[in-house]
């Protein structure tokens, strides 16, 4: 009987532990985010881009005979489709 209990113990302290290793995780890629999101609205701000903001937000330019289409990078345009309405262009701005 005392095994039995010591092991529901010791499995109780594994989940603590898992749980607190995913509370972490979770802390971690939370500051992450904020930080990705700091970045892109200090861009956002500015008077006028340089070419290090473009690298960032700019995954490649395809020019056609009729018009561009820009591709952002995936994480920039998953902000973009969190914040904007719903059915996005799946990161593709014509001009």
């Amino acid at each position: 009987m005392e095994a039995d209990l010591q092991k529901k113990i010791d499995g109780i302290h594994h989940q603590i532990d898992l749980l607190s290793d995913k509370r972490n995780t979770i802390i971690q890629v939370n500051r992450v985010a904020k930080t990705a999101i700091d970045v892109f609205r200090d861009i956002l701000e500015k008077d006028k881009l340089e070419r290090n903001d473009l690298e960032l937000l700019i995954d490649k330019i395809l020019v056609y005979e009729d018009h561009l289409e820009i591709k952002l990078q995936s994480d920039i345009d998953t902000l973009l489709r969190l914040a904007g309405p719903p059915g996005g262009n799946g990161g593709c701005r014509k001009f």
